[in-house]
């Protein structure tokens, strides 16, 4: 919940479901979320993809939830036609209709998701309110706005080209991250 600072204005980088889950939950929480997501719609790496009529889903096809945190989610999302059990009695879980179902459902209720948006930098702001200063790209637009905080729910090797200047001492964490 805001602290005694109140409701934050946080940019979240990335509409994949990590990011999707803690934008909607901070959202939830009473703070200002943005979104931006680079493709043209939710998902990530958990993304249905086109060509044509055909659609095909990217990423991993289904999910186990083994931590008990997520148990009322789940049930909601599976009374909710969002999830599906795959293979029936596994503990594996599979978003419904396409890959991206899940991901969708967590950022319909966000009042400012940006996909086809590129962040392309980070800068930690030096005046008296701080926070941080997004740098973003659409098509041949270029944007920045001021954020009190931010949200990097993206592959560590993108996290490290935006912390690269903005943090070292970040960046450097973020680089001994590993990715599964």
């Amino acid at each position: 919940r805001p602290g005694r600072s109140g409701r934050q204005r946080i940019a979240v980088v990335g509409a994949g479901p990590a990011g999707a889950m803690a934008a909607r939950t901070l959202a939830q929480h009473g703070h200002r979320v943005t979104a931006f997501e680079k493709s043209r719609g939710p998902g990530g790496r958990t993304a249905t993809r086109y060509a044509g009529d055909q659609r095909f889903d990217h990423g991993a096809p289904s999910f186990y939830a083994d931590d008990p945190r997520l148990a009322r989610w789940i049930r909601s999302w599976v009374q909710q036609g969002v999830l599906a059990e795959w293979p029936e009695g596994s503990g594996g879980y599979v978003p419904t209709p396409g890959a991206n179902a899940l991901v969708s459902h967590l950022c319909s209720p966000l009042d400012d998701v940006r996909f086809g948006v590129r962040v392309s930098g980070l800068a930690p702001r030096e005046d008296e309110q701080g926070g941080w200063t997004v740098s973003w790209s659409s098509n041949s637009d270029v944007s920045q706005d001021r954020f009190d905080s931010v949200v990097l729910a993206i592959p560590s090797v993108q996290a490290s080209e935006l912390l690269r200047d903005a943090s070292p001492e970040l960046d450097a964490q973020v680089d001994r991250a590993s990715m599964a």
